[in-house]
């Protein structure tokens, strides 16, 4: 299931209108989704938080935390509604 599919087509954004700055924020939310997933296959999801910079980011550790688990229920939601 991608985290970011037919939103990017033309035909998509005329017919809902998505501001420019909303498939922006979509596109660079997937591309996050897409590292970690990558990072999180390889050992527990502990070790990419090991290397994390929340001083650098300006966003905790406990926020990122929390988005990634919002962020996976998010998709298993629109998982499951595609069935």
């Amino acid at each position: 299931m991608p985290c970011y599919d037919e939103r990017s087509s033309s035909e998509y954004v005329r017919n809902n209108e998505v501001p420019p700055l909303k498939r922006e924020l979509d596109r660079v939310e997937a591309m996050l989704c897409g590292l970690i997933k990558a990072m999180y296959k390889e050992n527990p999801f502990l070790p990419v938080l090991t290397h994390y910079d929340d001083q650098e980011a300006g966003i905790t550790q406990t926020e990122l935390l929390h988005w990634w688990i919002s962020h996976q229920r998010k998709d298993r939601n629109s998982a499951q509604e595609k069935k």
